[in-house]
């Protein structure tokens, strides 16, 4: 019998400003509202939109199990 161990991935949610470009790290995520997969460390998000100014966030992401 082989007993499986469900790995909880736990995820960022970016919900505002709506329909911007989200990347993190500089790789494209998807359309705000979307998530990413939670990684600890430091990370940029980038926030982009056509007609609009770019703007960069570094964010320290916790170890936390939440």
């Amino acid at each position: 019998m082989v007993s499986a161990v469900a790995e909880v991935l736990y995820r960022v949610h970016i919900d505002a400003p709506e329909n911007v470009e989200v990347y993190l790290d500089g790789n494209y995520v998807g359309i705000s509202p979307c998530s990413f997969k939670k990684t600890s460390g430091s990370h940029v998000i980038t926030l982009r939109k056509s007609g609009y100014e770019t703007r960069s966030y570094t964010v320290q992401v916790d170890e936390e199990k939440k």
